[in-house]
């Protein structure tokens, strides 16, 4: 299941068999065992109300993945190009989700050597926001995995992008477990 708005996205979403929604007030309140949003908050003005939906569509017991661009001081005229409005410290990120009553399990920042590249592109780029299609690639295939490597070290501290693994209480404070295995679909478990 996924949420889009998009046409062309949505068309091509369903040919591949997704249940679509429009909206978080479409999907049924305690409907989902999980959420994972990777890489939109930064796109929403609002996006303190959006996490209150996404905690309301989550069953007690349920979590949600949340990745996101990390630190404001990174942002730059190629993530406002692709229209985001703002990037997340993961002490903030961890305050504004737990403020929806759920408890974050784990948080971290990766791609530390991303966060070196776009503090460089934003202080010696050329302020278009254009990107070089062969630099992306190289920094893909060479950079990025030795990238991977050094989060390891650098995860508690900074990096290109934070996530944050939450879950919502389970109501039934006698229950040891978020959802019994035998209840969730196959593919949650």
């Amino acid at each position: 299941m996924c949420l889009e708005h998009e046409p062309a996205l949505m068309a091509m979403l369903q040919a591949a068999g997704f249940v679509l929604y429009e909206s978080l007030e479409s999907i049924a309140p305690e409907s989902l065992y999980g959420i994972y949003t990777l890489s939109v908050l930064e796109h929403i003005e609002n996006y303190r109300e959006i996490l209150s939906s996404l905690h309301d569509c989550i069953r007690p017991g349920g979590q949600l993945y949340i990745y996101v661009p990390a630190f404001q001081s990174l942002f730059s005229a190629m993530v406002q190009k692709v229209g985001h409005v703002r990037r997340y410290l993961l002490t903030k990120l961890v305050g504004k989700y737990q403020k929806a009553t759920s408890k974050v399990m784990a948080g971290g920042y990766v791609d530390i050597l991303g966060f070196l590249a776009s503090l460089a592109y934003r202080m010696l780029g050329t302020g278009d926001g254009t990107l070089n299609g062969n630099t992306v690639r190289l920094y893909d295939r060479y950079v990025f995995p030795m990238s991977r490597m050094l989060d390891t070290l650098t995860s508690h501290y900074f990096g290109k992008n934070v996530w944050v693994h939450a879950r919502r209480p389970d109501t039934n404070p006698l229950a040891t477990a978020s959802t019994p295995a035998s209840d969730m679909p196959n593919e949650y478990r």
